[in-house]
């Protein structure tokens, strides 16, 4: 995933087994701002592109809920 991002971001990562996931991406207030994904997945490779292209500039953060995990990770728009 490109960082900074400017008009679009892929989120990509590995799933160990068939889960429910959930993805959103959050601003510095904890705001959510966008759904990325909201479902179940098979294992194997995830990959998802997001637009962010009318999203202002600044640093937000992918939250990421793999069967009640949440895994965090930092973004520059």
């Amino acid at each position: 995933m490109p960082n900074p991002a400017s008009d679009n971001f892929t989120v990509t990562f590995d799933v160990m087994k068939p889960s429910n996931m959930k993805i959103v991406l959050i601003d510095l207030t904890g705001k959510k701002m966008l759904d990325i994904y909201d479902g179940f997945v098979i294992d194997g490779t995830f990959t998802s592109t997001v637009k962010v292209d009318n999203l202002s500039k600044g640093v937000y953060f992918i939250k990421i809920l793999i069967n009640g995990n949440y895994t965090t990770k930092k973004i520059v728009i």
